[in-house]
C-alpha cells in the first residue's frame, strides 16, 4: 500500500474514532471482520480461482492465452524472429478455438465474435507487426 493511500486510509479511521467509535466499539470490530474475510479470500489455492473460460447469458469470456514455450519466449526482434512470433501467435490463436470448443462442445454454437485483443511483445525500435 503507498504511504498516501495508508495516510487517507488511517485518517478515515481516525475520523470515524472522533465521531464517537471508541478503540472497543463498531470499527475496530468492523476492521477486524475485513481483515479475516480478506485473509479467507486471498490465501485461496491460486489454482482453485483459474479458469479457461466464463459464459454469462449468450456471451464467453476467455482467459488470457498464450503461444506455447516450445515456440519460444522472448521478445520478438530481439529473442524470437519474426516467424517464431507469427508461430507463437498461430498457437494462441488455435489454443483459443481450442477453448472456445471445450466450453460450448462446438465451434458451431459460435454466431459472432464480439472482440479479439492480441498484443506482440516486441523489443524495442520493432515495426513488423504488422506482417502478423
Amino acid at each position: 500500500m503507498r504511504s498516501g493511500k495508508r495516510n487517507n486510509w488511517n485518517r478515515r479511521v481516525g475520523l470515524w474514532r472522533a465521531a464517537g467509535y471508541t478503540k472497543d466499539g463498531f470499527v475496530d470490530r468492523f476492521f477486524v471482520r475485513c481483515r479475516q474475510r480478506l485473509a479467507r479470500f486471498w490465501f485461496q489455492s491460486p489454482a482453485a480461482n483459474f479458469v479457461n473460460s466464463v459464459q454469462s447469458d449468450k456471451l464467453l469470456f476467455l482467459s488470457y492465452t498464450a503461444g506455447p514455450a516450445w515456440v519460444g519466449k522472448g521478445k520478438v526482434g530481439k529473442d524470437l524472429t519474426v516467424e517464431q512470433g507469427r508461430e507463437a501467435a498461430r498457437q494462441a490463436g488455435l489454443i483459443m478455438l481450442t477453448k472456445i470448443r471445450t466450453a460450448l462442445g462446438s465451434l458451431d454454437r459460435v454466431k459472432r465474435v464480439v472482440k479479439v485483443l492480441g498484443m506482440v511483445n516486441s523489443a524495442e525500435g520493432f515495426g513488423d507487426q504488422r506482417l502478423w
